[in-house]
């Protein structure tokens, strides 16, 4: 795929799906195709066209890490992730379809506060805020944060807390199309 397909597909997505992007409560202003050019750029491993299927879904939210104490500048974003959210029954499972850090920042800790901002900001979201009627704590006996890990970072993410799965589960929703595929690394964190 060349950029100019990358870019016709941006417009065409811009024009469909709103994008919603927050950096634990603060905005960015930053147009569509900024956006999908940042997360592109984030890794070498993830292809163009797994990004692009991530902004076609509108339930997908954007959530970038700023070290801007003043007006966030998407430049100035050493990590981001793409989650959504979905529950079944009284189970809710929040799962991060695209987490990484840029290169320039990794090895220096923004990747751990950043994800354990992000677990914080889902307890806040579905935990501790009892009196949100449209996300009452009572209603969930667990709720659940799932993702896809590479090899290399499975001990970073068992640091933070998360635990590797082996159940095939989560499988359709990580287009994992093979148990035994050692690739695929389910990791969950376990909020109640």
């Amino acid at each position: 795929m060349n950029i100019i397909n990358i870019n016709n597909k941006i417009k065409l997505i811009s024009k469909l799906i709103p994008i919603n992007m927050l950096i634990f409560e603060k905005n960015i202003k930053a147009s569509l195709e900024e956006l999908y050019h940042f997360m592109s750029d984030f890794s070498s491993k993830i292809n163009d066209d797994y990004i692009y299927d991530l902004f076609c879904k509108a339930k997908n939210q954007i959530v970038l890490y700023s070290f801007d104490n003043s007006e966030p500048d998407i430049n100035n974003c050493p990590c981001g992730l793409i989650y959504h959210d979905d529950c079944i029954g009284d189970e809710m499972n929040i799962y991060i379809m695209f987490i990484a850090t840029k290169y320039k920042f990794r090895q220096v800790g923004y990747a751990s506060i950043f994800i354990e901002e992000f677990i914080n900001f889902i307890k806040n979201k579905y935990v501790t805020e009892s009196n949100n009627t449209e996300f009452d704590n009572t209603k969930y006996t667990k709720i659940n944060i799932v993702l896809d890990s590479i090899m290399e970072a499975v001990t970073f993410y068992e640091y933070i807390g998360f635990k590797w799965v082996r159940t095939d589960k989560y499988n359709k929703i990580f287009n994992i199309t093979d148990n035994s595929n050692y690739d695929h690394f389910i990791m969950v964190y376990q909020l109640i």
